[in-house]
């Protein structure tokens, strides 16, 4: 027995039923997968979508199997089934936009946790507000009352507890905002990843009808598929009834937690819109003074007021702190309102018009 078969041989005897090509390492341990290239110095396994190259004087054992290859292959064909190394070229923008997908997905779920810990600490900076306010009353009242000149030394404590109070209202304000804006980010990730995945849903389809068949366009499919089911199953799905409204969705919101407007859905209007009608039924207030440029579909602009929702609701949807605007009377008929993206960005939408209802998806809350 030769040399190099004695090692093939123990290599084999240690490896029992080896799946694929296999090196042992002098220092012990085991790398499966397909040796690619081998010289008389160095030897080069494939272990899925990279290799990695030793040197011979490292091993203790080379062993080769090429039946076994074969099977190794078709894994790694399902297991990095988005990997460009295992694509035909015209599939790989397609999974390169699965992969961003699932970059987004996990953003978003990372964000959501950052949103509930924003909101948590939200609440007790509001409450301390509230506090230090009462407290600022307090102090005030008491430092018109005080005399320096009597008292001096009860004079100063009052500034300084008042300067105290100054002081830590700036800091949680300051606080407030950045906790404000955490939340605002953290609903744009999440709205980013509902996009991508409407998007992909959509573009999977289509392209699965132009490519020809084949073993990795097959695998990429249905792995492919398999994974945004699996997206889709992990959202919870609030399903709204709908009535058509001139080839729209109209849907009825609870307003404030107190009144209900009937809302076309827009996915093209970006905020959710009131008339000005409905928005004094809805006992909305905005500042008349402070407007923005909307552009209506028809390419018209016009000024709108801005006003902040404390909550929006449709069904078991709910969303506290919603931006809208009030637009003058005459540009919307027939609706108190439509329901734009300010609302929907944060859940991803179908319609299901065999039963007449709008499906909402939103992440589950965090445990």
């Amino acid at each position: 027995m030769t040399p190099r078969n004695r090692i093939l041989f123990v290599a084999a005897l240690a490896a029992g039923l080896a799946r694929a090509d296999s090196i042992g390492f002098r220092s012990g341990g085991e790398i499966q997968g397909v040796i690619v290239d081998e010289t008389d110095a160095d030897v080069t396994i494939k272990t899925g979508p990279g290799t990695a190259t030793f040197k011979k004087s490292q091993l203790r054992s080379i062993f080769h199997d090429a039946t076994a290859n074969a099977e190794m292959k078709r894994d790694w064909q399902s297991q990095y089934f988005a990997s460009p190394e295992f694509l035909p070229p015209s599939l790989r923008p397609l999974a390169q936009d699965f992969r961003a997908l699932a970059g987004r997905q996990t953003a978003a779920l990372q964000a959501q946790n950052q949103i509930a810990r924003a909101r948590t600490e939200l609440t007790q900076v509001e409450n301390q507000l509230r506090d230090l306010q009462q407290q600022n009353v307090e102090v005030a009242a008491k430092l018109q009352r005080a005399n320096p000149a009597k008292d001096p030394d009860a004079y100063n404590n009052l500034v300084r507890a008042n300067n105290d109070i100054v002081s830590r209202t700036t800091l949680l304000q300051n606080r407030r905002s950045q906790l404000a804006a955490l939340d605002t980010s953290g609903r744009a990730a999440i709205a980013a990843y509902f996009t991508a995945l409407s998007s992909f849903r959509d573009s999977l389809e289509t392209e699965r009808a132009k490519q020809p068949a084949g073993e990795p366009s097959r695998v990429f499919f249905a792995k492919a598929g398999e994974q945004l089911a699996a997206m889709s199953a992990a959202l919870q799905e609030v399903r709204i009834p709908m009535n058509d409204a001139r080839g729209h969705a109209l849907v009825s919101a609870r307003i404030n937690d107190r009144d209900d407007a009937r809302l076309l859905v827009d996915t093209g209007a970006s905020f959710v819109t009131f008339t000005a009608a409905s928005a004094t039924r809805l006992h909305l207030k905005w500042d008349k003074s402070q407007k923005i440029k909307m552009e209506l579909a028809d390419g018209k602009k016009i000024d709108v007021h801005p006003v902040t929702l404390d909550s929006l609701k449709i069904g078991d949807a709910r969303l506290n702190s919603v931006s809208a605007v009030v637009i003058p009377d005459g540009h919307i008929e027939d609706v108190d309102g439509l329901l734009g993206m300010s609302f929907l960005r944060e859940f991803d939408v179908q319609l299901d018009s065999a039963r007449g209802q709008i499906l909402l998806h939103r992440l589950p809350p965090p445990k």
